[in-house]
């Protein structure tokens, strides 16, 4: 077997680091893995064209790819009906940039991985011990924290607020906020094996960032194979940490699971986003007001941060169906009939309570990579020709 170069091995990590932590150049709109994007999209042009034969196996990642489809079709629909449609708010472009920015760079992963999850294993590791670093740089030189984030295109985060800046956003990803804390936590506790002291510190510097990190070590300690000695004893290290220095180094966390008993960021999330743009019908029930009510999409009058809400607006009871079967089939890709699909599956379903899932980011990279180097190579790191159409 072809062992990774020292280049394979660095340009691994870098395109790892840069799509799954979601960096930009500069500006928030300049995405890093478009670069790897690119070698992915020549790799599929390369397997494309070597094809021999074309056959379909009706397997997940069959199944994940047809039913994506048939989302963007029903989009390019509904976007048509969309009051201001704009690159923003149109979810035609969003799944566009899901097979731009998430597939296509984990294609090129894989590729360069030559199919070895020890070897996505070892980037991992490195990218959350260098991770861990720059939350220390940022956390004890706030003028690092400011300069590294407008190197890095996120000069207008929240992050930079006055009453954030010593309090949360400590290190380099587009989703430090959301995604970025729960995933490392995830990722330390059924992907990497036996770091014990790297797990320990994601969970102790990510709660700090982000209280998704809590519910991430809860689905963890209570699913993972991790052995139960160590989850008590990790239990016991955290609590106690946390109890001794709660207040002081862990605010957010306080606030939300002491003084606020877990309740606060949900009665906020359902006292101010779950809306409903019109009064509801049996038509707008099935297939909503065709308008996308994201915060992110600036200027509107109304709007919210949940997932579900914004997919019921925007296609309804029909759109939600078809994006769970999306998650469902893509988690199965990636994982296998096993219960770490099942996990994965509730962990997508999870994100799209607290944000938006669905869109370029590191849970979708993170899929469609462990789909590539489960299913569509072959020991050499080639794409198999025959599953090449599972691939598109």
């Amino acid at each position: 077997m072809i062992k990774l170069t020292l280049i394979n091995k660095v340009v691994s990590f870098l395109i790892f680091f840069v799509v799954f932590f979601r960096l930009s150049l500069l500006s928030p709109y300049v995405y890093l893995a478009l670069i790897p994007a690119l070698y992915g999209f020549y790799i599929l042009l390369s397997s494309l064209v070597n094809l021999k034969q074309f056959k379909i196996k009706l397997d997940a990642s069959t199944m994940s790819w047809g039913v994506l489809a048939v989302i963007l079709i029903v989009s390019i629909l509904f976007d048509c009906y969309q009051d201001n449609l704009s690159v923003q708010s149109s979810f035609s472009f969003r799944i566009i940039m899901i097979f731009v920015l998430s597939f296509l760079p984990a294609l090129a992963l894989s590729k360069l991985l030559n199919k070895e999850k020890s070897k996505l294993e070892s980037i991992m590791i490195l990218s959350f011990w260098l991770q861990i670093l720059i939350f220390f740089i940022m956390y004890f030189n706030i003028n690092a924290k400011i300069f590294l984030y407008n190197i890095f295109g996120m000069g207008d985060s929240v992050n930079l607020w006055a009453q954030n800046e010593s309090v949360r956003g400590f290190g380099l990803s587009g989703e430090i906020n959301f995604m970025t804390p729960f995933l490392m936590v995830f990722m330390s506790f059924f992907v990497i094996q036996k770091k014990y002291l790297l797990l320990i510190l994601v969970c102790l510097t990510q709660i700090i960032n982000s209280n998704m990190a809590v519910v991430a070590i809860l689905f963890a300690l209570t699913f993972s194979n991790i052995k139960l000695t160590f989850k008590i004893f990790a239990v016991l290290i955290t609590g106690t940490v946390i109890y001794a220095l709660g207040a002081v180094l862990f605010p957010r966390f306080y606030a939300e699971f002491v003084n606020s008993g877990g309740m606060r960021t949900i009665s906020g999330l359902i006292a101010q986003h779950v809306i409903s743009l019109h009064s509801l019908d049996v038509y707008s029930i099935l297939f909503g007001f065709q308008q996308n009510i994201s915060s992110a999409i600036p200027n509107l009058a109304v709007f919210s941060d949940m997932g579900w809400v914004i997919l019921f607006n925007y296609g309804g009871v029909v759109y939600i169906i078809l994006f769970m079967l999306f998650l469902a089939f893509l988690s199965l890709a990636a994982f296998g009939k096993s219960k770490l699909a099942l996990v994965w599956f509730l962990v997508g379903v999870l994100f799209n309570i607290k944000g938006l899932a669905f869109g370029p980011n590191g849970y979708m990279f993170t899929s469609y990579l462990f789909m590539m180097l489960n299913k569509n190579l072959r020991s050499d790191g080639k794409l198999n020709q025959s599953a090449t159409c599972v691939v598109l």
